[in-house]
């Protein structure tokens, strides 16, 4: 996909196993990447559980820009909407430019 010019990738679905960090590590430097928040979390985890799975997607593929967070699969209309909310206002607070530690890309 990155050689046939694709500038972003949203299909990092953390249910089918695939590694964030990894794919960061590979494609990082010439794609954007989006989501990853496991949609389990989202939907049956506590307020702290989505905490951590935010925590995880930024400090594996936020540092260096080009990282877009969101769920790595559709929200169902059964999803937590309190937990939903917690995802987005958390992600606005922590996932700002420069990332603590982020001295850019490479």
């Amino acid at each position: 996909m990155v050689e046939a010019g694709v500038d972003a990738y949203q299909g990092i679905d953390v249910m089918a196993g695939m590694d964030l960090e990894e794919i960061k590590a590979k494609y990082g430097d010439r794609i954007c990447l989006v989501g990853n928040v496991d949609p389990r979390v989202i939907e049956f985890g506590s307020k702290e559980d989505v905490k951590r799975e935010v925590d995880r997607c930024l400090s594996q593929a936020g540092p260096g820009g080009g990282y877009i967070l969101s769920a790595s699969a559709n929200i169902s209309a059964n999803t937590n909407f309190e937990n939903f909310i917690q995802m987005l206002v958390y992600a606005k607070k922590k996932g700002r430019y420069p990332l603590p530690g982020d001295l850019g890309r490479k």
